[in-house]
């Protein structure tokens, strides 16, 4: 299983989890497909980049205003999303 982090921009979006067997290539195509099936409110938006990551992003790893505090008023410095060692990969529809 491999983790797609799917990004608008430099913006992380959201993360999918998406089931492959190593012994066949990936289809850039099916890919998107899957992404836009499970989110087809992403159809009609520009400069979308899926990459694939083998981290977990959880949601208690993101900043919360809670985090904020007198000593750091910013919150929390966490990532938002890992990236990946391999590129992104950009459908072309």
């Amino acid at each position: 299983m491999v983790y797609l982090d799917i990004m608008q921009g430099d913006r992380f979006l959201f993360q999918l989890p998406y089931e492959y067997c190593p012994l066949f290539p990936l289809n850039a195509r099916e890919v998107a497909d899957y992404v836009f099936s499970r989110r087809p409110s992403l159809k009609g938006k520009q400069n979308i980049t899926i990459a694939f990551s083998g981290n977990r992003v959880y949601a208690s790893t993101m900043p919360k205003a809670s985090l904020r505090t007198k000593s750091n008023p910013v919150g929390a410095s966490v990532p938002y999303g890992a990236t990946s060692p391999r590129p992104p990969l950009t459908p072309t529809l």
